[in-house]
């Protein structure tokens, strides 16, 4: 006796501990769909590798009798933004809700951790189905005696309208979001300049730029520049020209669209040439020249890899050398002298690399 009342709550307790186990997880299978010019979006594999690794389990398989589906579609909207639309779905393929993430961004992986937190929320939690209503077959209600009346309850204001099935939520994330599998950026232009004040008059020439950008950094750029020479009077005459290199950085980037542009500052450092021609003592000379930079560039992407480039900015020379000669009778003149502020333009042909 004292045996079978002892199996009796055995199986018992063994039957209240199953019934009291936690509902086993859903599962779930993911589909992704690339558009056009988003092929370093992530795939299917990565996007399940990254879920499951938030939610320290697993929760992909391809079975046909899963439980959700997930559903991501990618799009590049403009060259420097994307966007993925996110769709889920029951086992019957009845909608449970929509997003939308978009990223103002160089590459698509500034989408991956924030896609990755979005579906490891939806699947672990998924929304739940409205309630169906009694069936048919249930008992009716035992009457009772009616209640005593009692005063009506003040209204209250509406419930909002929830929102409705097949409309995504937007979620739109910073300019600054870091991009982890983003590659290195360069360009190089070919482009003719116009300088005012670092020779006489309005001098023009050449120059050629090499930018890049580091992932998760900004722009820099590397430029060379002549100025061919110019010539100050005839008899005696005086020729200036210049080359120079300059290094920019540039902290402010400026739009997401075709038309994009940079705020840059940096230096250039090169070499005033200058030479003396019908003296008494003809001379030559080279000076250093030192200048703190500041410069607004933008760029038009109109074909593929090819953009047009153009930039405007202003130097500060840190040194002002005077070009200065004296006649036999001790007459002094003075040539030429770089003035306080200097401006150069910029504008040609880019190509990414």
């Amino acid at each position: 006796m004292k045996a079978w009342l002892l199996a009796a709550a055995l199986f018992g307790f063994l039957g209240r501990a199953s019934a009291a186990e936690p509902p086993r997880p859903p599962n779930a299978r993911i589909e992704v769909e690339r558009g056009a010019d988003t092929e370093e979006c992530a795939d299917a594999v990565a996007l399940a590798e990254a879920v499951e690794q938030r939610l320290g389990r697993d929760v992909f398989d391809a079975s046909p009798t899963r439980d959700l589906l997930v559903e991501v579609r990618f799009e590049r909207v403009r060259p420097r933004s994307f966007r993925a639309a996110l769709r889920l779905s029951d086992r019957e393929g009845h909608e449970l809700g929509r997003r939308e993430i978009s990223a103002p961004a160089g590459h698509c992986s500034a989408l991956d951790a924030s896609l990755a937190l979005v579906i490891a929320l939806l699947v672990d939690a998924p929304p739940i189905p409205a309630v169906p209503s009694p069936s048919a077959g249930a008992a009716p209600a035992t009457p009772t005696a009616p209640a005593t009346p009692t005063a009506p309850a003040p209204p209250t204001a509406p419930a909002a309208p929830a929102e409705p099935r097949g409309r995504a939520t937007p979620i739109t994330l910073p300019a600054d979001t870091v991009a982890p599998r983003e590659p290195w950026w360069f360009a190089v232009t070919l482009s003719g300049v116009a300088a005012l004040g670092v020779l006489p008059g309005a001098a023009l020439g050449g120059a050629v730029s090499f930018g890049a950008r580091p992932p998760g950094f900004r722009q820099f750029w590397l430029s060379a520049e002549l100025l061919p020479e110019r010539s100050l009077g005839s008899t005696p005459s005086t020729r200036l020209s210049l080359s120079r290199f300059g290094l920019l950085l540039c902290p402010w980037e400026l739009g997401d669209s075709l038309l994009s542009g940079a705020l840059c500052a940096g230096q250039r450092v090169g070499f005033v040439g200058a030479e003396g021609t019908g003296f008494d003592v003809n001379q030559s000379t080279r000076q250093l020249s030192y200048d703190l930079a500041v410069e607004l560039a933008g760029s038009w992407q109109f074909a593929g890899p090819l953009f047009l480039h153009v930039a405007a900015g202003a130097d500060v020379p840190l040194s002002r050398p005077a070009y200065i000669s004296r006649s036999a009778d001790g007459t002094r003149r003075e040539w030429f002298q770089a003035s306080p502020v200097t401006g150069s333009a910029r504008l040609g042909v880019g190509l990414e690399l």
